[in-house]
């Protein structure tokens, strides 16, 4: 009973955390001036040039919303937990909590700077996300009728996910521009790793 309490506050932490971040994001879309200030056309370059702003929302926001996915699917199949687990989904708490910082900070610049910098908290908290599955599926934690095959594939997921993240750092320092485009990836991989063959 007391584990099933623990599971239950760790997993209402977790989806408070991600749930105050999804909504810190918006706190820094603000437009230059007051819309009722503004006639329509000027209404309109003005939305246009928030776009930087509107383009990083959407993205930190997708991504936390992956995040939360993977967390939940985690979670559902685990019978116990360890300390291990719960100090990796702590850290991957922290990686999430800095997400709305560094998502202003790509917004406001999008430098070579602030592009490596979101790229390694995102790359940070899948990483975390992926250690939980490993150590779960190594430890014994999960409920066995996963089987290996949904472990294999979900563990694929996750470090394919801190793959990109990681090799876009590199490429910030190239170009903090194809370093952005370098994140797209992260949709055909999620849909290579969820047809990953069963074994």
């Amino acid at each position: 009973m007391a584990e099933d309490n623990t599971m239950a506050r760790l997993v209402t932490l977790t989806d408070g955390v991600l749930s105050i971040a999804m909504t810190l994001l918006v706190l820094d879309i603000r437009l230059a001036m007051p819309a009722d200030r503004l006639s329509n056309g000027e209404l309109w370059q003005a939305i246009v040039a928030i776009q930087p702003q509107l383009w990083s929302y959407c993205l930190s926001f997708l991504v936390i919303a992956v995040f939360w996915i993977n967390h939940a699917q985690k979670f559902r199949h685990l019978v116990k937990l360890s300390n291990l687990l719960i100090w990796l989904n702590i850290l991957f708490l922290l990686g999430v909590g800095i997400i709305p910082f560094t998502t202003s900070i790509l917004a406001e610049s999008g430098n070579t700077v602030s592009t490596a910098v979101y790229a390694a908290v995102m790359a940070f908290a899948s990483l975390m996300l992926g250690l939980m599955s490993l150590h779960a599926g190594m430890a014994g934690l999960t409920n066995e009728a996963i089987g290996k095959d949904r472990l294999h594939t979900a563990i694929i997921s996750q470090f394919s996910t801190v793959a990109v993240f990681v090799v876009s750092i590199g490429v910030a320092f190239v170009s903090s521009e194809w370093a952005k485009y370098c994140w797209l990836l992260l949709i055909p991989f999620g849909v290579i790793s969820r047809r990953t063959p069963k074994t």
